[in-house]
């Protein structure tokens, strides 16, 4: 008697730890589990956070498109590693955001992130039979975390905030990789400023690396596409609509000023490179190399335009230019006030032919690259003002075209 009592006492606590084990939540935190019950074919939106790894699947067994539907904030926080498999849709409503904290990961490869109106894949009750349009999200923000995007749609974002934004947050640098990409229908800032909201943005306090970067990806039908500091070197695989699929500020968008110990390449361009208004100018510093790569004949130049002052070549810094380059003011722009080239060297410049007389504001402009063909330099300042383009010399006897200078300010020239 006494040894089966026994035996039913073990047996009892052994079903009772199994049933305790069994029982522990899916949601903990630790460890990996799969998120693809956040699929449902009901109307209920991911909330919260994440703080360990998981895994959003793209396809049911079936082979159907899973939709996950995000209608608020939705933080992947440190230690919380998303990834995002192919044919997922991940909707999101009208302050639908995910945002990517210091420590936190996220990794998606051929992901869809849309409007919760977009008739892919689930259809969200929310939504009713509205059509999608910009700014019917918020954004995917990354705040000293790590991004990766390969192969992802980007769609009807942009609701008071760029739709991808990079951002170092305290101490800690975030990284976003972006390639094969497709940003389209994103909303943004309508003016030419110096912060403005774009289809995706790189802040100025982002350091640049080999995981932030974007590469073969394609911006249609957007406000602002792109906003890069100007010490990020720009791919020239990137794409822009043109004709009806043409951004409304079709252009790339400089948002700082320094490049110094850092050896930059601005890719050729069919959109121009825009700096906007700020208080100062580009300053190439002391360590610091800037190389822009030219279109191949004068019809299609790589551009650059600015919205105010200019370009500064200081002493220890290179400007290299390539083939066709034209520098010119911006038409986007009510200031308007491009001031020319600078170089605060060691050297200036004579001014009229005579070397007892040296202009301390122009200084010498140097193009450093035996490649260039074809150099505009256009200007709308006044002839004979401290900012008029003017002393400039010719590197391998290349052709450089200046729109409004005094011919007396042009010293050796041939």
């Amino acid at each position: 008697m006494k040894k089966t009592k026994i035996l039913e006492a073990l047996l009892a606590g052994a079903l009772a730890f199994a049933l305790f084990s069994c029982s522990s939540p899916s949601g903990g935190d630790s460890g990996s589990k799969s998120g693809s019950d956040k699929h449902t074919d009901e109307d209920q939106p991911i909330k919260g956070s994440l703080t360990v790894a998981e895994t959003w699947e793209g396809k049911d067994d079936s082979g159907n498109e899973l939709t996950y539907y995000i209608s608020g904030t939705y933080v992947v926080e440190n230690g919380g590693a998303l990834t995002i498999k192919e044919g997922a849709i991940v909707k999101l409503a009208s302050s639908g955001t995910i945002q990517v904290k210091g420590g936190g990961s996220l990794i998606a490869n051929g992901v869809v992130f849309t409007s919760y109106k977009d008739s892919r894949g689930r259809k969200i009750l929310a939504a009713g039979d509205s059509e999608p349009k910009p700014a019917d999200w918020k954004n995917i923000y990354i705040g000293g975390g790590h991004a990766e995007f390969y192969n992802c749609e980007f769609s009807y974002g942009g609701n008071n905030a760029n739709t991808v934004s990079v951002i170092k947050a305290g101490n800690s640098n975030a990284t976003c990789r972006v390639d094969g990409c497709l940003f389209k229908y994103n909303y943004g800032s309508r003016e030419v400023d110096y912060d403005v909201y774009s289809a995706l943005r790189y802040e100025d306090n982002v350091i640049y690396g080999e995981d932030n970067r974007v590469t073969n990806t394609t911006f249609e039908n957007n406000v602002w596409p792109l906003t890069v500091p100007a010490y990020f070197s720009v791919s020239d695989t990137l794409t822009f609509g043109e004709g009806d699929k043409a951004n409304e500020y079709n252009m790339i968008h400089i948002n700082s000023n320094t490049i110094k110990d850092q050896t930059v390449v601005w890719g050729h361009q069919t959109v121009p490179y825009i700096h906007p208004a700020s208080s100062n100018k580009i300053d190439i510093q002391s360590g610091g190399t800037l190389t822009i790569k030219g279109g191949p004949d004068a019809e299609h130049p790589t551009v650059v335009e600015f919205d105010h002052n200019g370009l500064v070549i200081s002493k220890g810094g290179k400007l290299n230019v390539e083939e066709n380059i034209h520098f010119t003011n911006s038409e986007k722009s009510e200031n308007n006030t491009f001031k020319g080239l600078y170089c605060y060297a060691d050297f200036y410049v004579a001014r009229y032919n005579d070397p007892t007389k040296i202009d301390h504001h122009i200084g010498q402009v140097w193009l450093q690259s035996n490649t260039a063909k074809n150099i505009i330099i256009d200007n709308d300042q006044p002839t004979g003002s401290d900012y008029t383009t003017g002393n400039y010399i010719e590197d391998h006897k290349k052709i450089i075209q200046l729109t409004n200078p005094d011919p007396s300010w042009l010293v050796g020239k041939e």
